[in-house]
């Protein structure tokens, strides 16, 4: 048999969600009764505020199974605040369909910073199981939420262990099975395959000619939250090369902070517009300006920048940059812009990156160093 368990409002206007379970008659069809799994405030943590006067607040469900046991792992509390955490309910009967067959552990399994809506992966290898959850950016009360991972473990009976939240900012040995080979050059690439992206999962697109899309969004996305798309090559570089692409703006180009470009000698990449640490040299075709700056993960630094005089609505353009060693320089349509020299960064990956707009780019390309 298979059941579907999701959080939901006790009764019609109400913001007050439990956690609930059903019978499945197909993938996509419930069989009724839907069947209350438990009391959303048996603990004062399950609460917003640890205090009788608040609600209790149990919502985003997910089935862990392992050596014969069945858990749910949920999230409880206020997901604005800090407080908010994971509680865990236990099978220890035969029927899910019954809430006494269901056991609410006392004590909360994962908590700090916010932490809430797990789920897990195996890694490729499938020998190590990670925690991805979400969690808050400061103390302020609100959504400033980010995406973690971190491995767990498991107890000889099957239990989620999931330790405390890793710091942000710490560095992680990659999954088990998950490896990156040295590029060999020259090279071009035009199918994604040796790429990740980080974004919107709605808001990237590769054309049947090779051209991708970053910041494209469709007719009817599920929402228009933009955070700086990007995708990264999964390829180890040397120190010295050139890597250029073309760039053509779509009509949203007003704004003088829409731009794009190319991301170098990336690490600790992660969803949002800074949300990595390397350089990164672009266009800004409000301000026709090409700038070249770098990233610590939380804000961007500008080095320097300089104007030039380019149509840039669905033109394309070729941006460039040789590195070598220390030293970077910028070409736009085959001139070079700018010089810099900067040591924060040695090493990482290349990337390309478009900043609140549609972008095309094509004409990927990575050669030896030409100075």
């Amino acid at each position: 048999k298979r059941y579907a368990v999701w959080s939901g409002w006790d009764a019609p206007g109400t913001d007050r969600q439990y956690l609930y379970i059903a019978q499945m008659e197909s993938a996509t069809e419930l069989l009724p009764p839907r069947v209350l799994l438990c009391e959303n405030d048996d603990h004062p943590w399950e609460r917003i505020e640890p205090n009788e006067s608040d609600r209790g607040l149990n919502e985003g469900p997910q089935v862990f199974q392992s050596k014969g046991s069945t858990f749910i792992v949920y999230s409880c509390g206020a997901s604005w605040l800090n407080t908010y955490k994971l509680g865990l309910l236990e099978l220890i009967g035969d029927n899910p369909l019954d809430p006494t067959a269901w056991k609410k552990h006392s004590d909360p399994v994962f908590e700090g910073n916010g932490v809430g809506h797990s789920c897990f992966v195996k890694s490729l290898d499938e020998t190590e199981l990670w925690h991805v959850y979400h969690a808050k950016r400061d103390d302020k009360p609100g959504w400033r939420r980010v995406i973690h991972v971190q491995p767990m473990q498991v107890s000889d009976r099957g239990m989620p262990l999931f330790g405390s939240p890793i710091k942000t900012g710490i560095e992680l040995e990659c999954p088990t099975g998950e490896t990156f080979s040295m590029i060999k050059l020259p090279y071009r690439d035009y199918s994604l395959a040796d790429w990740s992206y980080f974004g919107h999962h709605q808001f990237y697109k590769l054309s049947d000619n090779g051209a991708l899309h970053l910041g494209i969004i469709p007719e009817n996305p599920i929402n228009d939250y933009r955070s700086g798309e990007k995708v990264i090559l999964n390829r180890l570089l040397p120190t010295d090369y050139s890597v250029g692409v073309n760039i053509v703006f779509g009509e949203d180009i007003e704004q003088d902070y829409v731009q794009a470009g190319i991301l170098l000698r990336s690490s600790r990449v992660s969803v949002g517009y800074d949300s990595h640490n390397g350089y990164y040299a672009g266009l800004i075709p409000q301000k026709q300006g090409v700038i070249f700056g770098k990233m610590d993960g939380t804000k961007f630094v500008e080095l320097d920048r300089v104007s030039f005089k380019h149509p840039c609505h669905e033109v394309s353009q070729h941006l460039q940059v040789d590195v070598s060693g220390h030293e970077f320089a910028v070409s736009h349509e085959g001139t070079t812009v700018l010089r810099i020299t900067d040591d924060s960064y040695h090493n990482g990956f290349v990337g390309l990156r478009t900043v609140d707009s549609h972008v095309t780019f094509n004409g990927f390309s990575i050669q030896a160093a030409t100075w």
